[in-house]
């Protein structure tokens, strides 16, 4: 389950990973997710790699090695696109403590898996790892037929969104071949805009005031 904001601040330790799906330490034990049937990635090329204390090299080291870096993992590590290479390049690099593929069950947001277990119809948002190339998610999600050829994702903050209305009935299979994707990170819920003030349609469009005689 995603971890409490005092839970995130308290986990300081060097040994530890903080994921939004979960804190633990990736030597003595993982994540799991009994609300979805998650078969473990071997053959991804993203891969978390966590480094020892004092240990740890910048990503532009890592880069002038073939790796690029898509973000920063609490503690001591990094989310590494490994294309190109291959993990046995990541487990040679000095300092690495731990190398492991970004797991299914690291990528569910709690609303995803509540909505899952009662299935209820959700607006799932599917999000790609930041810096991967434009069309890099929408090819794998049509690949899999998850997603209609011509539908265009959100690009904003240099990170791929991509919207799918999901019947309840439906969700729990669907999160579990999206989840499988490699180039999938995260899969959450997409909430539409609330519109609080009721009244304000009307006039916006007629340029008209409330409430006049």
């Amino acid at each position: 389950n995603q971890p409490a904001p005092n839970a995130v601040l308290s986990a300081t330790s060097g040994e530890l990973l903080v994921l939004n799906s979960g804190i633990f330490d990736p030597q003595t034990s993982r994540i799991s997710d009994a609300s979805f049937q998650f078969a473990p990635v071997t053959d991804n090329h993203y891969f978390v790699v966590q480094f020892d204390a004092g240990k740890m090299l910048s990503a532009a080291q890592l880069e002038k090695r073939g790796f690029r870096v898509a973000g920063y993992v609490p503690n001591n590590a990094y989310l590494v696109d490994a294309s190109g290479n291959d993990e046995k390049a990541l487990v040679a690099l000095a300092g690495v403590r731990f190398v492991g593929a970004w797991q299914p069950a690291f990528k569910v947001s709690d609303i995803v898996r509540v909505n899952a277990q009662t299935k209820a119809d959700l607006i799932v948002e599917i999000l790609g790892f930041q810096g991967a190339a434009i069309g890099q998610l929408e090819a794998a999600l049509i690949a899999a037929k998850l997603m209609q050829p011509g539908v265009k994702a959100d690009h904003g903050a240099n990170i791929a969104k991509v919207r799918v209305s999901v019947k309840g009935a439906d969700l729990k299979a669907f999160v579990e071949q999206v989840a499988a994707i490699g180039e999938v990170a995260w899969i959450d819920s997409f909430e539409l805009p609330h519109l609080h003030n009721v009244d304000a349609v009307g006039p916006i469009q007629s340029g008209l005031a409330s409430g006049g005689n």
